[in-house]
């Protein structure tokens, strides 16, 4: 049986320690990387960058649907996601449930979610704090504006839509976000992009197992946003919370490990789910999960 597992990044590069710790503890997992587009040193080949989920969520079911095709009938298929792209994971099997029986259904055997913004109001006021401002903000405005900037000069008669000079001239990730990703993709105001990215009712929404891994002191995807209650009544989807962790943290150095303490989980949580799978084969029957 070949196993495959899908890692689902944004703004971070194949090679960087975040993936490292996966790739080098995948307990006999066959792995790819999903990157978005206009990351990870990828060029941008079409008027589209990425936003939290309109866009993003199709892209990862195309990804999916490959996958499902290339790989040999009933392969188990897991995927894991960082930040936003664990939001648009989550938006992505929030998806797949709306669709119902006239869309394709999810190939997952699994999915992890880590460091998600399940409100993405928060992350944003967060950004705008003097801490944010100084360690996040300009280090994630310095990192989208040459990617802005070659997306723009490439599209620019595909963009007629965009004001390319306040996306030049933005001075914060909110910047862009209201004058380059919201217009993108058809929203009317920053505002109502964030209500539609946020998956704090997606929870409730989800039958596949998925396992939600949170730090109670993330600076950016903010503890106050977790949806306890949705998790307490969902008997499919669970959440791991460590009280320190930081943003997509959550290093393991008492034991030396490349992975991090998230990465170990998330590993043993598709390892557990796996044999569940293999159990279910060779009785004949599939059962689900339950995460209570």
């Amino acid at each position: 049986m070949h196993i495959f597992l899908l890692f689902f990044l944004l703004a971070l590069l194949s090679s960087t320690p975040a993936l490292g710790g996966l790739l080098s503890s995948q307990h006999g997992f066959r792995c790819a990387v999903l990157n978005m587009r206009g990351c990870g040193e990828l060029e941008v080949t079409s008027p589209q960058l990425f936003s939290a989920r309109r866009g993003s969520t199709d892209d990862l079911r195309h990804a999916l649907s490959f996958l499902s095709e290339e790989l040999p009938q009933g392969t188990p298929i897991f995927a894991a996601g960082w930040s936003n792209g664990g939001s648009i994971l989550l938006n992505a099997l929030r998806e797949y449930e709306q669709k119902g029986e006239g869309g394709a259904p999810c190939p997952l055997s699994g999915a992890v979610a880590m460091a998600v913004p399940y409100d993405m109001r928060l992350p944003s006021q967060a950004l705008e704090t003097p801490l944010g401002k100084f360690i996040y903000d300009r280090n994630f405005l310095r990192s989208l504006l040459p990617k802005a900037e070659s997306f723009l000069t490439r599209w620019s008669a595909d963009l007629t839509h965009i004001d390319a000079q306040a996306v030049r001239e933005s001075q914060s990730l909110k910047d862009m976000e209201i004058h380059l990703i919201s217009p993108m993709f058809g929203y009317q105001s920053v505002e109502e992009y964030y209500e539609d990215a946020s998956t704090h009712d997606a929870v409730a929404r989800i039958s596949l197992p998925t396992l939600c891994i949170s730090a109670l002191d993330d600076p950016i995807a903010l503890s106050d946003g977790i949806p306890l209650r949705a998790f307490s009544a969902s008997a499919t989807v669970g959440l791991a919370c460590s009280r320190h962790g930081g943003h997509i943290g959550w290093p393991d150095l008492l034991h030396g490990n490349r992975a991090t303490w998230s990465e170990v989980a998330a590993m043993q949580f598709f390892s557990a789910a796996l044999r569940r799978l293999q159990r279910s084969d060779n009785e004949g029957t599939r059962t689900r999960i339950d995460m209570t």
